[in-house]
């Protein structure tokens, strides 16, 4: 009996002794953080080359499209400078890098897809493909990541929730009648357009229901939808600006831009600036 006491004691003794021995294990690797810093990595040299070479577009796209496509290399390429150097400073907190990986993934995922589906077929669609598919994947596990985080509590003032809800609507309802009025002009006319059908594609089945599905998480104060409101306004300005300062442009390509769609689209890119600004400052995160 004693001999068994004994045993026992010895038995929990060398439990305790390897409970309190510390183990090493390797630092995990972040599957979130790699592919983030590889779409930013292929989005820099990608639009940089592009600045440097225009005339890689002349033979695949519309000679109307090129001082666009230009301001969107342009802003891509600043952008995802911007990008990494904020990921290798590390000076931003988890929450809010996990909300600036989504508000780049959706925005790389939206210009590189419509490269790769309007079959931009020049030295770089391999580029293309590599960026858009990684942009795909990046947003799967940021929305993941996001809905982990279970530990936050965020507020907002009824007035900023209530401008917000209707900034989020309006451009849903400014870009689906108008996309809606020329596919049904296609659809009339039996015809299929040479481009444009991509971004048809994306606002239509991705981007506008996603403004819309925020604006009702915002309004029942869901946490999901308040934090990524601000960051659906920011999109708007890598989405419009380049297509307004296009139009500006246009003159130096011997085109004739259209000034007043080019002021109307800086306008509301602008706007919805101000108005991101206005909520991160209104917005409260514990």
């Amino acid at each position: 009996m004693g001999n068994n006491i004994l045993i026992k004691e010895e038995e929990s003794d060398l439990l305790e002794e390897k409970k309190t021995v510390p183990v090493t294990t390797k630092k995990q690797s972040n599957p979130l953080l790699i592919i983030f810093k590889a779409a930013a990595f292929f989005a820099l040299i990608t639009s940089g080359y592009s600045i440097l070479k225009p005339n890689i577009y002349f033979k695949v796209v519309s000679a109307n499209l090129i001082p666009i496509d230009f301001v969107q290399d342009l802003t891509t390429f600043i952008i995802s400078g911007i990008m990494l150097f904020i990921v290798f400073t590390k000076k931003i907190k988890p929450l809010y890098m996990q909300l600036i990986f989504l508000c780049f993934f959706s925005y790389t995922f939206y210009i590189y897809g419509i490269f790769t589906i309007e079959r931009y077929y020049n030295y770089l669609y391999f580029n293309y493909l590599t960026v858009f598919g990684l942009s795909f994947y990046g947003m799967v596990l940021t929305f993941a990541a996001i809905n982990k985080e279970s530990k936050i509590y965020v507020t907002l003032p009824n007035n900023v929730k209530n401008i917000s809800i209707a900034a989020l609507l309006l451009i849903p309802v400014i870009f689906l009648p108008m996309w809606g009025a020329k596919i049904l002009e296609l659809i009339n006319n039996n015809t299929k357009p040479e481009f444009y059908y991509s971004v048809y594609l994306f606002d239509l089945s991705i981007y506008m229901p996603m403004y819309i599905i925020v604006a009702i998480l915002l309004y029942k104060r869901v946490q999901l939808g308040i934090l990524l409101a601000p960051f659906l306004f920011i999109l708007v300005f890598p989405m419009l600006f380049p297509v307004a300062i296009g139009e500006f442009i246009k003159p130096w390509y011997n085109l004739t831009g259209d000034i007043s769609a080019g002021a109307i689209n800086l306008g509301i890119t602008l706007i919805y600036a101000s108005l991101s600004f206005y909520y991160f400052k209104k917005l409260e995160i514990n």
